[in-house]
């Protein structure tokens, strides 16, 4: 696999500078929902509000008109894929490159791709998808068996009728046909031409518009560094169904295995029952073309496309977060397709991770550790990147501390590159609402996102850094999974277990299946793959390996080693290893409750906490940690002197407490028929307490407030001296000035910023200024949504919005506010 150079260029050190940076291509990306007619002036307006907010990455997800017209009404014009729309993707990259953004690309009119809305089949009709069903009819007495259009098979009695086979009574038939999907939308990823065809006709019209936005090669084959200003594609749940039979199904099938597979067709459709012998066989030979044919057809033409465009290959396939995800849409599995990508990605939405509670476990759908599936991916092809698209319907009372959970329960498992979504396109009438949260400019807290995005991007950062210092594997059993009833039951009950349990004891693992076992080379008692070196295999119970892996994998550990020794088991742990031979870690709380752990580190010496929020560096001591809800903290082991680190002021020399405010209205989030608007507020300030805003404001305001307050200090602040102002409780973020000079952005808890005595400018007498913004959703409420807009506008996640934001906080800075001095 070739490298990230030209867009981030991984490294193998620790820069303290590339950390403060927060650097721009590993910055999260918004995708950008284009779904009405597009004005160029109104594109410009926005990207300039996106930089102002500080988002640096986007990329144009286009929803034309016949993507769901009936569910999802859209109104995108010019068409999409027409010269015309083109243009203005070309405009649109331009003017976000001219103002130092970052550029990606998407391979779809709304998704699955492979489709080109419609396109594909347009050209090709073949390419349309096709799934065996069952069905019965009743042969009469005598008559001879012919197959009905679309009939592939028929059963009677426990056998397979033969053509002009004759019974002497009324017999009924249990037969299979091929069912073409309906309309030209979908199209199954296995075909011959799939892939192909897809590429002309998408890809293909990036390469005309784009072609020259695209990377540069260098004599040596690499990219030259800084040459790719649209560096990504990015591929969107591409799939087949459960049971595809593309054209030329059986006749591949049987070139492929000797046998004919139309015998076994009644075992295919009784997942549920056991199979043995011959039936069992076929059940996991038909998966296993699967999966080779949709590498061959679909995935491999676009890698191809991206190689000769030196764009990089990334996204994502469909029901990945499921251990037998591959039995929905016939990709094999999950892992020799995305090791065809270079940048391996996972899908992460309508709140699938949430911070637990009430019972409910961190993943509340999947097997809880499903990101890995991804970041295996790309260590095993040389990579270093893995990708999550995030925060689809995860609703709009969505807060900080949520994101922040759903980002470090990614991070931890390998995921390094994020896709936030969304943003719409269009403020008007139910658009805006569909797939929330979105993330506008109309919306509160819009210019807050700052905070979240530097996070995200210096956490990713540190976590792409040098290698994967996990040493153990985890086999993923697809044969067994493949063969249905009690067996595949138990094998994803045992995987899912066994790698539960291996995060339980602080062991950082990958995930590896057969073919990436058999491309693994052997270097003494370890299996070496890309940048993945494994010292230990874990098989779970009952899984089978293929004789020719039992020898290859003779003297291989079967037990793994903790990365770290810890007596909390909610505490989840990854580590990298450095080229300098620093070690480099990221622990992450895994529960809804502070924590207190005692940790021992296999590494001594100097221990320095990186913190992802404020760019900060401290040295840090002790075996006794304490972590938040969700908290994610990062400690490196330098090697040799870390001039870099400061040391971490502990002791609190004088409290000052702020309880005295004035506050007035800033913006206020308006929902009408017409849609999405704010407005402006100059307004008086009014004394306030801290405390729920509703007083204040009305039970409906969404929108952003200025806490005005003035402390004063005891003596003249020097600049050497350390600070930290604590907002207590915020409903939900807040954006803080200190004497005319911003300070920070808080959006998760704890709302605390650490301030050098500079910020003061010699004053006794200090103004704080607290800006804070809530969610849409008291605003929301308000308006009925779903009375006041068209239902097949405002789309078919509302019914799970809905659960999701039954409880959202309402908003206001809730306090206790405190200045603190320290030592």
């Amino acid at each position: 696999m070739e490298r990230f150079d030209g867009l981030c260029s991984p490294s193998d050190a620790f820069s303290m500078e590339a950390f403060r940076a927060a650097d721009t291509p590993l910055q999260p990306a918004y995708a950008w929902i284009w779904n009405a007619p597009i004005q160029m002036d109104e594109v410009m307006r926005r990207l300039d509000g996106m930089k102002r907010a500080g988002i640096r990455t986007v990329y144009v997800l286009p929803e034309p008109k016949a993507f769901r017209p009936s569910t999802m009404r859209t109104f995108l014009a010019p068409e999409y894929l027409t010269d015309d729309f083109m243009r203005l993707i070309r405009r649109t990259a331009d003017y976000a490159l001219s103002i130092g953004m970052n550029v990606w690309m998407y391979d779809e009119g709304g998704w699955p791709s492979g489709g080109a809305c419609g396109r594909s089949v347009a050209v090709n009709p073949r390419l349309i998808r096709k799934n065996i069903q069952p069905q019965s009819r009743v042969l009469p007495a005598g008559a001879p068996y012919e197959p009905a259009e679309g009939e592939i098979a028929a059963f009677a009695a426990g056998r397979r009728v033969r053509i002009d086979e004759r019974f002497e009574v009324d017999t009924p038939l249990h037969t299979f046909f091929v069912q073409v999907s309906a309309g030209s939308w979908a199209t199954d990823s296995l075909e011959d031409e799939i892939g192909r065809t897809f590429v002309a006709e998408t890809h293909e019209r990036y390469t005309r518009f784009l072609g020259d936005l695209f990377g540069e090669k260098g004599e040596d084959g690499r990219w030259k560094s800084g040459t790719r200003r649209v560096p990504l594609m990015f591929t969107d749940e591409p799939g087949t169904g459960p049971s595809p039979w593309p054209d030329g199904f059986a006749e591949k099938f049987i070139a492929r295995y000797g046998y004919d597979l139309r015998d076994f067709l009644p075992e295919l459709f009784n997942m549920d029952e056991d199979a043995e012998g011959p039936a069992l066989r076929a059940r996991q030979d038909y998966r296993e073309l699967q999966g080779d044919l949709f590498r061959e057809n679909y995935l491999t033409p676009i890698r191809e496309w991206c190689r000769r465009n030196n764009v990089l290959a990334t996204g994502h396939l469909d029901i990945d977060h499921l251990t037998d995800g591959c039995l929905y849409h016939g990709y094999g599995t999950v892992l020799e397709q995305l090791r065809v990508l270079d940048v391996p990605g996972v899908d992460v939405i309508w709140r699938q991770i949430d911070i637990p509670h009430e019972g409910r476990p961190a993943c509340g759908e999947g097997n809880g550790f499903f990101e890995r599936f991804a970041s295996s991916a790309a260590a095993q092809t040389g990579g270093k990147l893995a990708l999550s698209e995030s925060f689809g319907v995860y609703g709009a009372s969505m807060t900080g501390d949520l994101a922040r959970f759903t980002i470090n329960h990614q991070l931890v498992r390998g995921i390094n590159l994020f896709n936030f979504m969304d943003m719409s396109y269009s403020a008007r009438g139910g658009l805006p609402f569909v797939e929330r949260p979105e993330y506008m400019e109309e919306l509160p807290g819009f210019f807050h996102l700052r905070a979240m995005n530097d996070y995200t991007a210096r956490a990713s950062y540190l976590m792409q850094l040098g290698a994967p210092g996990g040493r153990s594997a985890l086999f993923f059993p697809a044969r067994d999974i493949w063969a249905g009833g009690k067996r595949r039951r138990q094998a994803v009950d045992a995987f899912d277990a066994l790698g539960q349990a291996l995060e339980a004891r602080q062991i950082d693992f990958d995930i590896i299946d057969e073919d990436g076992l058999r491309a693994c080379a052997r270097e003494g008692d370890a299996l070496k793959l890309g940048l993945a070196v494994y010292e230990s295999l874990l098989i779970p119970d009952g899984a089978s390996l293929p004789d020719d892996l039992t020898e290859k994998l003779r003297g291989i550990r079967r037990e793994a080693d903790p990365a770290l020794a810890c007596d909390t088991a909610c505490l989840r742990v990854r580590k990298r290893l450095l080229t300098d031979g620093s070690g480099l870690y990221m622990l992450f709380n895994e529960s809804g409750e502070r924590v207190d752990a005692r940790i021992r580190f296999p590494e001594t010496g100097l221990r320095v906490l990186l913190d992802a929020n404020s760019a900060a560096a401290y040295r840090d001591e002790g075996e006794t940690l304490s972590f938040g809800p969700g908290e994610a903290k990062f400690y490196l082991f330098p090697r040799g002197e870390a001039g870099f680190a400061r040391q971490q002021p502990r002791t609190l020399k004088k409290r000052y407490a702020i309880d005295r405010f004035t506050v007035r209205k800033t913006r206020e989030t308006v929902i009408d028929e017409t849609g999405l608007s704010a407005l402006a507020f100059e307004g008086d300030e009014k004394p306030a307490a801290a405390g729920d805003w509703t007083p204040l404001f009305g039970k409906a305001f969404s929108g952003e407030a200025v806490y005005r307050a003035t402390v004063r200090l005891d003596e003249t602040p020097r600049p050497v001296e350390r600070y930290a102002l604590r907002l207590g409780r915020v409903e939900v973020s807040a954006r803080v000035a200190v004497c005319g000079h911003e300070a920070g952005i808080v959006w998760t808890d704890p709302m605390e910023l650490e301030l050098d005595g500079a910020i003061f400018d010699g004053r006794r007498e200090i103004d704080v200024e607290i800006e804070v913004a809530n969610t849409p959703c008291n605003r929301m409420a308000a308006a009925q949504m779903d009375k006041i807009f068209d239902p097949r506008v405002i789309g078919p996640y509302l019914p799970r919005l809905k659960v999701f934001e039954e409880q959202f906080p309402v908003g206001g800075l809730y306090g206790p506010v405190v200045l603190d001095r320290m030592e």
